[in-house]
This record gives C-alpha cells, sequence and structure tokens, in this order.
C-alpha cells in the first residue's frame, strides 16, 4: 500500500507542472480579446434593434460595412466561417432578433465546398464558437474544448501577444477594419499566386456540396418562414481569380444559386467580376482592403433597400 501511495505521489508531483503550464496557458488565452465573445456580447445587446443580420466568412467579414448601410445591421462573420455555421447561427439568433428584415450572405467558390468548421484545416475556430458563442456545440469533446488543445490556435494567439496586436480589428458593429489599402499583399497578383488560391479553395472538389447545398436550403426557410427577406451575395474579386477557377467550380456555383434567383424573398447579387472594381480595392485577389470595402457597401446600398 505504501509504495502503491508513493507511486502515485510521484505521478502527481510529475504532472503537476504540466497541470499548471497547461491551465495557465488556457487562462491566458482565453483572457486575451477575441471577435466570437466580442460579437456575442455586441449582438445580445443590440438584438432589440437589428434590422440586418451579415453573415458568412472573411468575404461577409471584410466586404460589408453595416456602418454605410441604412438599416440598423450587424457583421456576424468570422473568417473560415461555413454555410453549416451560417445556418446554425441563423438558427439560434432568429429568436432573439424580433426586429429582423433582412439576412445576408455570401456564396462563392471560397465557401461552397467547405467541409464541416471542425473538419478543416482551421478546424481550431470550432473551439471559439463552442467556447465563445451561444451556438449548438462543435467538434469532438477535448479538442475542441481547450484553446491550448490547438497548435495552431495557440500559435496564432500568443504571436499576437508577443507583437501586441491582441485586439481584434473589428469596429463596433463587426465590421473587420485590418485590411487597409497599405497592408495590400501585392506580392499575391501575380498569376501564380492567384491560380493557388483558386486551388485551395476548390481543394475538397464537390466532397461537401450537397451538405453545404442543404444548409444554404435552411438558411432559405429559416428565412422564408420569418417573413425575412435574404440576399445571397457573391463579393468582388479580382478578374483572374474567377478565371483561374475549374469549370466544375464556376458551374457549381452557378447552379446552386440558380433556384433562389425567382424564389419569394431572397434576391441573388452577383459582384464577382464587377468592372468597377481593380487591383487598387482588393488586400488579396479575393477579398477587398478597407477603402474597396467602402466602396462595396456604397454600391450594394444604391442596389437594394439595405
Amino acid at each position: 500500500m505504501n509504495k502503491r501511495l508513493s507511486s502515485l505521489r510521484h505521478l502527481v508531483w510529475f504532472l503537476l507542472p504540466l497541470i499548471v503550464v497547461v491551465g495557465g496557458g488556457e487562462c491566458l488565452l482565453r483572457q486575451m480579446p477575441n471577435a466570437y465573445r466580442i460579437k456575442t456580447n455586441a449582438i445580445a445587446s443590440r438584438a432589440d434593434h437589428i434590422e440586418t443580420l451579415i453573415l458568412g466568412a472573411s468575404h461577409s467579414l471584410i466586404s460589408i460595412r453595416p456602418s454605410q448601410l441604412r438599416n440598423s445591421a450587424y457583421n456576424m462573420a468570422h473568417v473560415s466561417q461555413t454555410i453549416e455555421v451560417d445556418a446554425k447561427m441563423l438558427e439560434t439568433y432568429l429568436p432573439m432578433l424580433p426586429a429582423l428584415k433582412n439576412v445576408v450572405a455570401c456564396v462563392d467558390a471560397a465557401i461552397l465546398f467547405d467541409p464541416p468548421i471542425a473538419e478543416g484545416d482551421e478546424g481550431f475556430r470550432a473551439t471559439y464558437y463552442n467556447l465563445y458563442t451561444p451556438l449548438p456545440r462543435l467538434g469532438t469533446v477535448l479538442r475542441h474544448d481547450l484553446e491550448i488543445a490547438s497548435y495552431q490556435s495557440a500559435k496564432l494567439k500568443l504571436s499576437a501577444l508577443i507583437s501586441g496586436e491582441t485586439a481584434p480589428q473589428i469596429d463596433s458593429l463587426g465590421w473587420y477594419a485590418g485590411y487597409t489599402p497599405e497592408r495590400t499583399q501585392t506580392e499575391m497578383f501575380d498569376a501564380a499566386s492567384v491560380a493557388d488560391r483558386a486551388r485551395h479553395d476548390t481543394q475538397h472538389d464537390t466532397t461537401y456540396l450537397s451538405q453545404n447545398r442543404e444548409a444554404l436550403q435552411r438558411i432559405y426557410d429559416l428565412c422564408k418562414q420569418r417573413g425575412v427577406t435574404l440576399y445571397l451575395i457573391c463579393t468582388p474579386v479580382v478578374p483572374s481569380y474567377t478565371a483561374s477557377l475549374p469549370a466544375w467550380a464556376r458551374q457549381a456555383v452557378a447552379e446552386t444559386l440558380l433556384p433562389y434567383q425567382h424564389a419569394p424573398q431572397v434576391r441573388v447579387l452577383d459582384y464577382a467580376d464587377d468592372p468597377r472594381f481593380d487591383e487598387r480595392d482588393f488586400y488579396t485577389p479575393d477579398h477587398l482592403n478597407t477603402s474597396g470595402a467602402e466602396k462595396f457597401t456604397n454600391i450594394l446600398r444604391e442596389d437594394t433597400p439595405l
């Protein structure tokens, strides 16, 4: 018995430093500001007045600036947010938004072929939804319950801590304001880099296409049941990006949007190759910079009642 207690004591002393390091690291990561917690708190405080809810991934997050729209709007998009998460987000927030009139969602090659958020190459982001939002649980136990369980997540946050850039660069209405024209990544505009980006966005082929179309249908059904107008938008990209997409991907996007072209309570707006935009408006070939986003939001305001 004494030998067993001694072994147990040694084990505890062996594990204690690891527990302290892991626990301390997790506490540190959770205390750092993050867009998920900020947006969850902000939308809760504005819930009674929000008329337009913006969903989607980085294209929505960067391209649509709510403060320029007519209606009281909030941007609930996040980097790499999937259509499946958009649907869960709408299901969660719809009962909390009594004034909601419009939902805006981006549907393009950069999101239509994505796997579920917990399974993709940025699966660590499922942890953020689990920890900081009221959405139904995503991912697996432990792996998506601790930020420190993901090397990529911990690395990103610790890099931000070291650089002193810990505050998410989002405004009070959820718009990301970090892609200023001065930061434009001009090296990504050559033909090879654009082609690489297009390949990355279509790397999963059509494996998850049906699943994402079903999620989009759930979004439409929820909007229709509530009497909310759904705007399905393709944001501007440089022409070489669209040209670099494989033909099957362009066709899949077109076929996905086709049933909604004449459906009630929905508008489809495709700005992908809008000639009013040039490289000066972009941060990367498929992401607008802040001045490009302001320009695009003004166009969106002119073209819609938003």
